[in-house]
């Protein structure tokens, strides 16, 4: 059984899946409500792509 819940950033899907070994917590999103400017307006999560550290870093706290 899945149960979801509503978070703060704009369109997030978090919940929690129930199985017979247990549970197991879950979260997607998209792009939507990120700090990163230019080319990766957005809520870029890659540290790789070249966006600055500071946004990137930003934008995985506001994930968690």
């Amino acid at each position: 059984m899945s149960k979801m819940i509503a978070a703060s950033l704009p369109h997030p899907i978090i919940g929690q899946f129930t199985a017979r070994s247990g549970s197991c917590c879950y979260g997607m999103f998209n792009r939507h409500g990120g700090v990163s400017d230019g080319p990766y307006a957005s809520l870029n999560i890659g540290a790789s792509l070249g966006d600055l550290p500071e946004a990137v870093a930003e934008n995985r706290r506001l994930v968690k």
